[in-house]
């Protein structure tokens, strides 16, 4: 491992790895090396504390159960919380949104607090949304359409200090 290698962090995927998200630190390294970039996948489980060193951080999907593993092993080991706040990227897919957010209320609707890193609440809708997605970016430097695939029945509503990746067109 070089100086230069892109580390990401893949954090808890024992817990919040439910839907294969460990795939998402796969396709950044790819890019990453795709231009040129050497770049290392570093786990970190609910086993370790979670540095403040990776140059970018992704967490995938989980239970209800896990989620909650999920916030305390964060709220404990605040690695990942320093690193963003010193300007890291966080790519946050699924229950992982919950979870870093303020909080996230439960199908049983009963809240629960997530770490706040993230300005945003999820609640559950009316009816559960799945199928391809077709985006226009909102975020400077990003010009050409995100696509990808939902599954959730959450609805995220952010707050003053966050802003959407992009717009859903299709």
């Amino acid at each position: 491992m070089s100086e230069s290698t892109v580390r990401i962090g893949l954090v808890l995927p024992d817990v919040m790895g439910t839907y294969g998200d460990g795939g998402n630190a796969l396709v950044l390294r790819q890019r990453a090396r795709m231009r040129g970039m050497e770049a290392e996948i570093v786990e970190i489980t609910l086993d370790d504390d979670v540095p403040d060193s990776m140059d970018v951080y992704t967490l995938g999907g989980a239970e209800d159960f896990a989620q909650r593993l999920a916030t305390r092993h964060l709220t404990e080991h605040p690695g990942m919380q320093r690193a963003a706040a010193a300007g890291r990227p966080v790519l946050a897919i699924c229950a992982a949104i919950q979870v870093l957010g303020h909080w996230y209320e439960t199908a049983a609707g009963e809240k629960v607090d997530g770490i706040g890193l993230f300005d945003l609440t999820t609640s559950p809708g009316p009816a559960r949304s799945i199928g391809e997605l077709v985006t226009e970016p909102l975020l400077a430097g990003l010009t050409q359409p995100l696509s990808g695939f939902e599954n959730h029945r959450g609805i995220t509503t952010l707050g003053t200090d966050a802003q959407p990746l992009a717009k859903v067109r299709h």
